[in-house]
């Protein structure tokens, strides 16, 4: 089970359950972190959701009125769609006449036939995607049949608000995301452990969401990474690709905004907020004070 918590939590990262109750209460991934100059607040977000997660807590959007800036992962929304398809054709699929089949063995192309049929997934429409962006892709159908909806993400809620209200900033640009999800390279063994464990995703997210509302650092870091490269250590260069360098980027671009008169409220994957390579990790090795809130 290791390999799909791996595959789908670092490229699929967020899902919730069809519930209200928990939303107002939950204690969730929730930091504030102080210079002398300015304060920013750190968000871990969950990017497919359901209507039923909403009201959040007050106090969060509470403060999110309050601050200055709203910052985000990427924005994407403000991409331009010409420029993205341009930009994946050249970088994420295959040329013409070459598709994932011819990176694969038989054995695991049969596998993802079968699991495409018996999902009723047009393979053919997608069979040009490059590994990752092709588990991506049957990732998210799968969860979008479970009710989830990428614009029901907290990272959109929040958008949502700031545009044409607030300054909406980018921690990374679409191009470094992707590159990280491009990484996963070895596409027979993306592809064949994640679809050999494709059935048990729904208890592996239910197991997520229930380490993000109780706010449990170390059982959501020991899920997503831990597990993962005690039984595949050689996933750790995706690891090291999706999480720790883009990590590194993240708090980085913090320490700057940490440098300025103005007030930041910043939202990001939960994912990048647990673990010692963490951003609130990074942020306290450079000597500044996260308070969980």
């Amino acid at each position: 089970m290791q390999s799909l918590k791996h595959i789908y939590w670092v490229l699929v990262v967020w899902t919730v359950c069809s519930t209200s109750a928990w939303a107002a209460n939950d204690k969730t991934f929730f930091w504030q972190v102080q210079s002398e100059q300015t304060t920013i607040y750190l968000y871990g977000s969950i990017h497919l959701a359901t209507p039923d997660i909403y009201p959040l807590r007050e106090s969060i959007e509470s403060t999110f009125q309050e601050v200055d800036n709203l910052v985000v992962e990427i924005d994407i929304g403000a991409l331009d769609p010409a420029a993205t398809q341009q930009w994946m054709m050249a970088h994420a699929m295959y040329p013409p006449g070459e598709s994932i089949r011819n990176h694969i063995n038989e054995a695991t192309w049969k596998k993802l036939e079968q699991y495409a049929q018996k999902n009723e997934i047009p393979l053919s429409m997608l069979q040009r995607q490059k590994p990752g962006l092709l588990v991506t892709s049957l990732a998210t159908i799968q969860m979008m049949k479970m009710g989830l909806q990428p614009e029901m993400g907290l990272d959109q809620h929040f958008l949502q608000q700031a545009r044409g209200n607030k300054p909406i900033l980018e921690l990374e640009t679409f191009e470094e995301q992707m590159n990280a999800l491009l990484s996963m390279s070895d596409g027979n063994l993306v592809i064949e452990q994640s679809l050999s464990q494709m059935t048990m995703i729904e208890t592996y997210m239910e197991q997520l969401l229930s380490a993000w509302r109780e706010g449990d650092d170390e059982r959501l870091n020991k899920l997503m990474v831990v597990d993962t490269l005690e039984e595949y250590p050689e996933f750790k260069p995706v690891i090291d690709q999706l999480f720790t360098l883009r990590n590194q980027r993240m708090a980085e671009k913090i320490l700057g905004y940490l440098q300025t008169d103005q007030t930041y409220f910043v939202v990001v994957g939960a994912g990048h907020l647990v673990g010692e390579d963490s951003v609130v990790e990074l942020l306290k090795t450079a000597g500044f004070a996260a308070k969980r809130l």
